[in-house]
């Protein structure tokens, strides 16, 4: 039987990557550093949200964007997939820390899509029960 690409990602939730002439592996988050960074990722995740419910189709670019504009919380947790401190992160060149930042994306995505999409939900009841209230139309 095949397994599908999310099977095979959660079974092999980890990548690889050579940085300053270091072997690195890019884990999934572990449950328990889940619950570290759900409040530290907050605002972060609030911004990705809004990007998402724009009425455009945004890009890695644009997440990458909001990436760098919170790269204190960012870094803390990618060096947290990682299991280096961010200091180490000065060592590496640019095309290093790019390389470095869609592995993690890559192997962290859920953890982001996952709180993005529940808050777009979220948005979009409250903005149909707005509405809903508005025309006079309550279901209570």
């Amino acid at each position: 039987m095949a397994m599908s690409k999310l099977e095979d990602e959660t079974k092999n939730p980890f990548q690889e990557i050579m940085l300053a002439g270091v072997k690195i592996t890019v884990l999934e988050f572990t449950f328990l550093q889940e619950q570290k960074a759900v409040p530290l990722s907050i605002d972060l995740i609030n911004d990705i949200s809004a990007v998402f419910s724009e009425e455009y189709e945004p890009g890695f670019s644009d997440v990458e964007n909001i990436f760098c504009a919170h790269s204190d919380t960012f870094n803390q947790l990618v060096c947290m997939a990682i299991n280096k401190p961010v200091d180490w992160l000065a060592s590496l060149t640019g095309p290093e820390g790019q390389l470095l930042t869609m592995t993690f994306w890559g192997v962290n995505r859920y953890f982001f899509t996952n709180r993005v999409v529940t808050k777009i939900i979220e948005q979009s009841l409250k903005k149909a029960e707005k509405l809903s209230v508005l025309q006079g139309n309550t279901t209570h």
